[in-house]
């Protein structure tokens, strides 16, 4: 949706899309995958870091941990970059970005909500 709108904002099949005007004459949505979630891809990312072990808990169990490596680092990392992504948005886009978040309240993952005060 967000390529989609970047290339063509006047695409008749995104004009569901809500979206908010920032001070710079952009536009945000926050609507669509993008007002459920702020970081749709991150999220992908860690379930499929995470299905790779999963599967293996119940053999592994947490006397070894290396197989828990990369999906807690992946995460640990994608964590940290949404703070930091937050953070330049607001800057960025002002009170534009503040209405992004009353829409979506849920960073990358429903289990991990992280509000940005």
């Amino acid at each position: 949706q967000r390529c989609e709108f970047a290339k063509n904002p006047s695409n008749p099949a995104l004009a569901h899309l809500e979206t908010v005007s920032t001070a710079g004459n952009r536009k945000l949505i926050v609507s669509g995958w993008w007002g459920l979630v702020r970081h749709p891809n991150y999220l992908g990312e860690v379930l499929i870091q995470w299905s790779w072990v999963l599967p293996a808990v119940g053999a592994l169990g947490f006397t070894d941990l290396v197989p828990y490596y990369l999906p807690f680092v992946t995460t640990l990392m994608l964590v940290i970059r949404c703070h930091q992504i937050n953070q330049r948005n607001k800057r960025k886009y002002g009170s534009a970005w503040n209405v992004l978040l009353r829409k979506s309240q849920v960073e990358y993952h429903p289990l991990c909500v992280l509000e940005d005060s």
